[in-house]
């Protein structure tokens, strides 16, 4: 995959870009964008897009304080980070595409299927966070540590990285609107197809939680790829991204 950078407003965003994304003889196939979730880059995705790219043009940004983005302080919030997703994809050309987001970027994208939901073909949500009955510093940080020893080592070096480049100040800032965000307000008004899927093995998206967004989705349905754990992009890429296929074939144009 490329590195590109492009201004959206007054940051400098950037994103990898599958070879189909860049060549003007694929502008037919449809656009898949996957988006990150709390302090990481797109890099983690890159196992998925990579698969995907075999049928599709594949767009991975960093949002602003990820990755090789520009860090602004006080971080974006929710609402700040959809808005530069609309922005970015004007910059690349996308009137329209599908999207796969994990962990935060569920609760990104909520927001942004809601704001522009002509923009939004169909949606995956891979572990979407936060559960309601674990909505507290305390939860979350007892759920991340069970989740550190169910997935691969190669990711955990990933995080620390990540963590390391994006800073805990941000993180931790960051953390904090995820955890006043209530994603199951959001999910009743998104008005496009969408899948959410949870790694068998995921503490962080529990079993009751993904069943009970799926309920309140107007166009929703649920899966589980089994001995996965919260970062099935990471981990499972085959199957996920089977599933992500299987979605947009049945969506065409729907929204």
């Amino acid at each position: 995959m490329k590195h590109r950078w492009s201004r959206v407003g007054k940051f400098l965003v950037h994103a990898l870009l599958s070879e189909s994304a860049l060549d003007p003889r694929d502008l037919a196939k449809p656009a898949v964008i996957l988006v990150h979730g709390l302090g990481v880059s797109g890099r983690y995705l890159k196992p998925t897009g990579k698969v995907l790219a075999a049928q599709y043009r594949v767009y991975i940004p960093d949002l602003p304080g990820n990755g090789k983005s520009q860090k602004p302080w006080p971080p974006l919030n929710l609402e700040e980070w959809a808005s530069t997703i609309a922005g970015w994809m004007d910059t690349q050309g996308l009137n329209q595409a599908h999207f796969y987001a994990n962990s935060l970027g569920c609760q990104t994208m909520a927001h942004f299927a809601v704001h522009y939901p002509r923009r939004v073909q169909s949606l995956t949500f891979g572990g979407p966070t936060v559960d309601n009955q674990g909505r507290d510093w305390i939860s979350q940080a007892f759920r991340l540590a069970l989740d550190f020893f169910r997935e691969p080592p190669g990711l955990m070096w990933i995080i620390f990285q990540d963590y390391l480049i994006c800073g805990p100040p941000r993180v931790i800032a960051t953390a904090a609107y995820a955890l006043s965000d209530a994603l199951e307000d959001w999910v009743k008004l998104i008005k496009c197809p969408v899948l959410v899927v949870r790694g068998q093995h995921d503490p962080i998206a529990p079993p009751r939680w993904v069943k009970q967004i799926t309920a309140l989705l107007p166009e929703g349905r649920w899966a589980v790829i089994p001995k996965a754990g919260h970062a099935i992009n990471y981990s499972a890429p085959d199957q996920l991204a089977q599933l992500i296929n299987g979605l947009i074939e049945e969506t065409g144009d729907f929204c």
